[in-house]
């Protein structure tokens, strides 16, 4: 009979001893995030050089979960900063507008922040042509035809890329569900070549 509280005493002593070390090991565990990966970025709303400046900000977010082995380290609709980094209105005389954004950066899922590079631009079609004929049908009134706005539309998928290497941290990171359908997520199998 007293055997049994020393054998409880010795399992006690051996689970609390094993505890600690658990815990710095997944505390060790991490995964790195490689320069160059591939991310998908999906614009939430419609931007047009009529109605913007340089710096204003972007509403964007991730399109897909970006998975290292099994495990998600960005979660897809994460909110991606960036801005307007170029704006030209349309002008009379034909020119068209333009408009430029730079995508800078979004949040890991252990909230560190993932700097990215990219950008995307897009031109107002100009219409030179059109007023060089009005000019030479109605004189002086055809100069004041004017050029069409720049515009990028809700829901356009930009491709940026991890500007530096990163290491997420592991107690954070998410698992990936078993509904993931690995056929339209080649995010995660460029990530795991």
């Amino acid at each position: 009979m007293k055997k049994t509280p020393i054998i409880f005493l010795s399992l006690f002593v051996g689970l609390v001893s094993f505890l600690p070390i658990a815990s710095l090991s997944a505390e060790e565990k991490s995964l790195l995030l490689k320069e160059e990966t591939p991310i998908e970025i999906v614009l939430n709303k419609s931007i047009s050089s009529s109605n913007t400046a340089i710096g204003q900000p972007i509403e964007a977010e991730i399109a897909e979960d970006i998975i290292i082995g099994d495990r998600i380290v960005i979660a897809k609709g994460s909110p991606v900063k960036g801005s307007i980094s170029a704006v030209e209105r349309a002008k009379r005389i034909g020119k068209g507008g333009n408009i430029s954004l730079q995508i800078s950066s979004v949040r890991a899922i252990d909230e560190q922040k993932v700097s990215l590079r990219s950008g995307l631009g897009r031109n107002g079609s100009d219409k030179t042509g059109k007023t060089v004929a009005m000019t030479v049908i109605f004189g002086l009134p055809g100069l004041l035809v004017k050029g069409r706005e720049a515009g990028i539309v809700k829901g356009t998928k930009i491709k940026a890329f991890v500007d530096d290497d990163i290491t997420i941290k592991s107690s954070m990171i998410g698992e990936v569900k078993p509904e993931v359908d690995t056929e339209k997520n080649k995010i995660k199998q460029k990530i795991n070549k």
